[in-house]
């Protein structure tokens, strides 16, 4: 082979190098932009499902908040009745003095009934938000623990 010849070979050689370096450079650059862009889409997507499950979550502790306050009212109102309706029976009995501290218990629980009926649900909601925002390890912590302990209660409950 004469070295004209190899010079040819040689020459045709680094061309398609050359063109496959610029081509894997592209690729690469291709790849790392595809990256990027993935990247920030599951923050994204990350961020989104989250503020869902916030909102989702705050939701339902608005909805059990609402329901234990209606709940809590009427039990304080029933006792409040059970009371005044125990003092009209003292009273009967000629036990007034008796009969005037039930009055006053009634009347402090049908206050109480009243204060309980004025919380606004929403505000306690966001109180626990920002609590749990502050203090996340002591929420994770107290969560663990309450699982625990229901757990152990549930076992405890089927061996029985």
């Amino acid at each position: 082979m004469s070295t004209s010849t190899t010079k040819t070979k040689n020459s045709k050689s680094k061309k398609p190098s050359a063109t496959a370096g610029r081509s894997t450079k592209k690729a690469v650059e291709q790849v790392k932009s595809a990256a990027v862009n993935a990247k920030q889409t599951a923050i994204e997507s990350a961020e989104n499902i989250a503020e869902a499950a916030v909102e989702q979550t705050r939701n339902s502790a608005e909805q059990v908040a609402a329901s234990g306050k209606n709940q809590t009212e009427d039990i304080i109102r029933s006792i409040s009745r059970a009371i005044d309706a125990g003092r009209a029976s003292l009273e009967n009995d000629g036990m007034n003095k008796t009969a005037s501290y039930a009055r006053l218990a009634a009347d402090g629980l049908g206050k109480a009934a009243n204060e309980v009926d004025k919380i606004d649900t929403r505000n306690l909601a966001s109180r626990a938000e920002s609590i749990v925002r502050e203090n996340p390890m002591l929420t994770f912590g107290t969560l663990a623990l309450a699982g625990f302990a229901v757990a152990t209660a549930l076992k405890n409950n089927s061996q029985s």
